[in-house]
């Protein structure tokens, strides 16, 4: 039984779909084919822009702007490529004042706890966007095409870090 145009999952219990798909998930649907989209579009595999599923951060922000962290590993060939092609485009884009990019080794150590990654980063380098609140909210996976990809993920993360300001501010 397919989900009609006005109904609801409510409305096709006992048919096993209410069981399998929530309604959060289904509102999520168009930003998760908006991802995909990018990714097959711009030819990065490992693009992912992640939908927060409306879980209230823990406490107050603990930064007043979004951050991409990028990890990478020592002798890191894909991480010098990573930085020849992304860091000077990036440092001269107008998103890098307001959403800094570092870098963490990840040779040093598994990423701080304070850093509410959703996944293990298990490739370098990864460059993940943080919001004020230190959660993942997207990555590039790998080296990408252009230094675009990255700074379409701080572009992504400075107006969520705007919105988020606002919504804490205004309480």
């Amino acid at each position: 039984m397919a989900l009609q145009p006005g109904s609801t999952l409510h409305d096709m219990q006992g048919t096993g779909v209410s069981e399998a798909i929530s309604e959060a998930h289904l509102r999520n649907l168009p930003a998760i084919f908006v991802a995909l989209g990018i990714a097959v579009a711009s030819g990065v595999p490992g693009l992912a822009v992640i939908a927060h599923r409306g879980d209230k951060p823990a406490g107050p922000p603990v930064a007043s702007q979004a951050t991409i962290i990028v990890f990478e590993r020592d002798k890191c060939g894909n991480c010098d490529r990573f930085r020849d092609l992304v860091s000077r485009p990036y440092q001269l884009s107008e998103i890098a004042g307001r959403v800094p990019l570092k870098y963490y080794d990840i040779t040093d150590g598994p990423p701080p706890s304070r850093w509410q990654l959703r996944s293990e980063v298990d490739t370098a380098p990864t460059a993940v966007s943080f919001d004020i609140f230190n959660r993942e909210i997207g990555r590039v996976t790998g080296v990408p095409a252009t230094a675009d990809d990255v700074i379409s993920l701080a572009t992504a993360a400075a107006r969520r870090a705007d919105r988020d300001n606002e919504r804490y501010n205004n309480r």
